[in-house]
């Protein structure tokens, strides 16, 4: 089944109000984080990493992200994208996010914090009111996958997409079943979820190259400890 989302934000003239996220930080002393770890591969080519880290407190969840990747052709390099950013959880439902993208040169600064009339989003001199059912392009949790349209994390730009529910697939090199979606429209994108609603692995097309993210730490298959996450069952 398919099903079709999008919207168009709605411009907002005053500066977001960003939650306070836990009481000190996500990282507090002798907090163990759980982590999600990708090799990330071009083409076929290894080139890059990204890493989620995952702080739990009751239903308030802390994600902290970091991604490196670059190209080199012979001794230059034609690409590279840093990236990190924070997001605060509660249940099922997105309270803040920042985000910081360094692409080849180009900087964005992404801040996004919810408020009475939806989630407030500034991106340079820009600011925007969006749903507060819109979540985040980070895509480790499956929560996205019912979302009724998509906060790219780079840009701030609310994503249209089609997110088609493709059922689930037996895949023993991932760790078992996996849940299978695919994104068109101004993403595109196959995207697995685990049985713990995180993501196992994914494909992208972006900018003519097909961009693969392979699950490293945990090994698919492997359930988290604690509670339920954001998206999971």
């Amino acid at each position: 089944m398919t099903t079709t989302y999008g919207l168009r934000a709605t411009p907002a003239g005053f500066m977001v109000a960003m939650l306070v996220c836990l009481g000190t930080g996500a990282a507090s002393a002798g907090e163990q984080p759980e982590t999600l770890d990708f090799a990330l591969f071009r083409d076929g080519q290894a080139f890059g990493h990204h890493s989620f880290r995952i702080y739990r407190d009751g239903d308030r969840t802390v994600v902290a992200s970091t991604a490196s990747a670059s190209v080199t052709l012979g001794p230059f390099r034609v690409f590279s994208y840093d990236y990190d950013s924070e997001e605060v959880w509660d249940g099922d439902h997105l309270l803040s996010l920042t985000a910081r993208t360094d692409d080849s040169g180009a900087k964005y600064a992404v801040r996004a914090g919810l408020g009475p009339d939806g989630l407030k989003v500034s991106v340079g001199g820009r600011q925007q009111t969006v749903p507060a059912a819109v979540l985040p392009t980070s895509f480790w949790t499956r929560a996205a996958m019912t979302a009724p349209a998509l906060l790219d994390t780079r840009t701030g730009d609310v994503d249209h997409v089609e997110i088609a529910a493709l059922g689930s697939e037996t895949d023993p090199s991932a760790g078992g079943v996996l849940d299978h979606y695919r994104l068109s429209g101004d993403l595109a994108a196959d995207l697995w979820y685990d049985r713990d609603g995180l993501l196992a692995r994914a494909h992208f097309l972006v900018r003519g190259a097909d961009i693969d993210y392979v699950r490293t730490s945990p090994q698919p298959g492997t359930r988290m400890a604690g509670g339920r996450l954001p998206g999971g069952s």
